[in-house]
């Protein structure tokens, strides 16, 4: 049996600052970016379902094609209990 990973903490749209002891994901490397990733497609591949501890967005939805799949997507990801800041 697969032993399960630690929940893992993002930061969604890092751009160049993101937060300490998370994982920085942007459509653009720079030197804060973890996983070069664009946010706006359907299904987010670099995350499994309920594999994240907390989700942290600041600055970023404006740049989203559609909330409703964006926030689906963050949903999935989550575990049960999970937090999601999203600082707009």
């Amino acid at each position: 049996m697969a032993k399960k990973k630690e929940p893992v903490k993002y930061d969604l749209g890092c751009g160049n600052n993101k937060q300490e002891g998370y994982v920085g994901v942007d459509i653009a490397q720079t030197d804060a970016t973890d996983i070069v990733y664009d946010l706006n497609k359907p299904k987010w591949t670099f995350a499994g379902d309920e594999s994240a501890s907390d989700i942290y967005c600041s600055h970023f939805v404006e740049h989203v094609d559609s909330l409703i799949n964006f926030f689906n997507e963050a949903h999935r990801i989550l575990v049960t209990g999970g937090a999601m800041v999203v600082i707009a």
